[in-house]
């Protein structure tokens, strides 16, 4: 099985905007987002991009980490080392919609964000397959903000760093107490 690191940041990330107490309904996502795609649809909207591959400083473990089931197939997990990774989060609101004041509303929910990043620093993983796993947040730089005639938005530079897992399928006893043939052939 392969753990995703990305795809668990991402939804990470993704979790943590979406608890601003003030959003009425949950913020559109878009991951690996472009400013065409945001603008495509509605508002409020959550563009999350990465600004640097992950980088893994490995370790040399060699004892059960986790085990996890999925789809009835056992797996264990060993701590292969660490993973690092810049994003960017952009949240849009639109100047057009509902909200009385937009600016106000966007400076909240950025203030929201960053502290509970200052608060908690690590927060649990989602959609990640092994459970109890955390990921470490925090703020790289000011969040730099934009307002136009149509369009309000903050954007923040993050970084995440968490465990790189390697996962492998377990053998169970009945398999490996199996005899082993050994055949022997002289010529």
């Amino acid at each position: 099985m392969i753990r995703n690191e990305i795809e668990i940041v991402y939804a990470t990330l993704g979790a943590l905007v979406k608890s601003y107490p003030e959003l009425s309904s949950p913020p559109r996502m878009v991951y690996d987002y472009t400013p065409e795609r945001i603008m495509g649809d509605a508002f409020p909207a959550v563009g999350i991009q990465r600004l640097s591959n992950p980088q893994h400083k490995l370790i040399d473990k060699h004892e059960d980490y986790a085990r996890s089931k999925h789809n009835g197939v056992e797996y264990v997990w060993r701590e292969a080392g660490r993973f690092d990774v810049a994003c960017q989060v952009a949240l849009f609101v639109s100047a057009s919609e509902t909200i009385v004041n937009p600016t106000t509303f966007i400076r909240g929910w950025v203030h929201h964000v960053e502290k509970r990043i200052i608060d908690e620093v690590r927060f649990a993983t989602v959609g990640d397959p092994v459970d109890g796993e955390m990921l470490r947040l925090r703020s790289l730089a000011e969040p730099f903000q934009q307002e136009a005639k149509l369009l309000v938005s903050a954007k923040l530079t993050l970084h995440a760093e968490g465990k790189y897992l390697s996962g492998q399928k377990t053998i169970h006893e009945e398999q490996s107490k199996k005899p082993l043939i050994v055949v022997s052939v002289t010529l």
